[in-house]
């Protein structure tokens, strides 16, 4: 998979591969906030009223740093009631 391709970002504000997810939540009736902002951080996508959080992971995701953030991230959204779901791009964009 072109990395490129799948983290182009859209005049919406969001990539590729956020927008595939965000467009199927929308036609299977759902409501997710894009780009939501929760304290000091934001969020690809949240439903605040379930205080779920959305997030899609790329390739960096892989690399040790951004594992250490990404576990401190969801450390600080867990403590604060928050469930957060994530999905690798690899698998969004080819869906």
């Amino acid at each position: 998979m072109d990395k490129l391709k799948f983290d182009i970002k859209l005049s919406n504000g969001l990539n590729v591969t956020e927008n595939k997810l965000y467009e199927a939540m929308i036609s299977l009736g759902l409501n997710p906030h894009k780009q939501y902002v929760i304290g000091k951080m934001t969020v690809d996508f949240a439903f605040p009223k379930e205080k779920l959080v959305i997030e899609i992971n790329g390739p960096y995701h892989n690399t040790k740093k951004q594992r250490l953030i990404d576990k401190k991230r969801w450390f600080v959204l867990k403590n604060n009631g928050w469930s957060v779901k994530t999905f690798k791009s690899k698998t969004v964009y080819e869906k």
